[in-house]
């Protein structure tokens, strides 16, 4: 594989990490927000 394919793809993954992560973030956020409500 070519080192551009290589960081690309890479790129892809952290962006895709970082989506899941702060989906996961907001969810939390949400279940706190309800029991403090």
């Amino acid at each position: 594989m070519s080192i551009l394919m290589k960081l690309t793809a890479a790129r892809y993954v952290i962006k895709e990490t970082i989506s899941a992560i702060s989906d996961q973030n907001l969810a939390l956020f949400s279940v706190l927000d309800g029991i403090l409500a």
